[in-house]
């Protein structure tokens, strides 16, 4: 009677595993919006900042550079109000005619070091290898779990679920085919597996 009622009321695992992994998908997407990233300036406001002695530390990386500030600033963009701590200034995006070469300037380096700014270089490709690691572990994981479930279907359909293994074995005793001891001792080995 017992195992009935768990049937009826228990969720299915799979319901269970979907939700898990919604609920997780939630928790990536949510961080990876929560997280900083660093505001867009262009070359004119990330001298403006320098000038000013705004600029904490510039990493010079393949696509552009990453600033921290001394504090966190309020910035305007296309009607968009943004305070960060963190400001970016690609490379490859152009002003007017000219394209933005801060980091091709040794004299550059040298003034913003001077200027007591810290300059670090960022490793080659660095951010693209982190986003293709963290895709292959999301992916990995997902490809487990699908794994899992399909075994898992496999095994049930097989050989029964754990609570119809348990009402099978319930059903034996009551038909007196089974000692109450042999009975207690499969149902806890089958426990073992609900």
């Amino acid at each position: 009677m017992r195992s009935r009622e768990l049937d009826e009321t228990a969720p299915s695992v799979a319901r269970l595993a979907l939700l898990l992994a919604a609920f997780l998908g939630l928790i990536v997407v949510g961080l990876n919006l929560v997280a900083p990233r660093p505001f867009q300036v262009s070359q004119d406001q990330f001298l403006e900042l320098i000038d000013k002695g705004a600029v904490a530390s510039i990493e010079i990386g393949d696509h552009g550079l990453r600033s921290v500030l001394l504090s966190s600033m309020e910035f305007g963009q296309r009607g968009r109000r943004v305070r960060t701590q963190q400001v970016r200034v690609d490379l490859g995006a152009t002003t007017g005619d000219n394209r933005i070469t801060i980091a091709d300037s040794a004299i550059a380096i040298a003034d913003f070091e001077a200027r007591g700014i810290a300059i670090s270089y960022a490793d080659p490709g660095a951010e693209g290898e982190t986003d293709a690691l963290w895709l292959t572990v999301v992916v990995g994981l997902l490809s487990i779990g699908a794994w899992h479930l399909i075994a898992q279907a496999r095994h049930n359909r097989l050989n029964g679920s754990p609570r119809q293994q348990l009402r099978e074995l319930e059903t034996e005793f009551r038909e007196g085919r089974m000692s109450r001891d042999e009975y207690e001792k499969q149902a806890a080995e089958i426990s073992t597996d609900v």
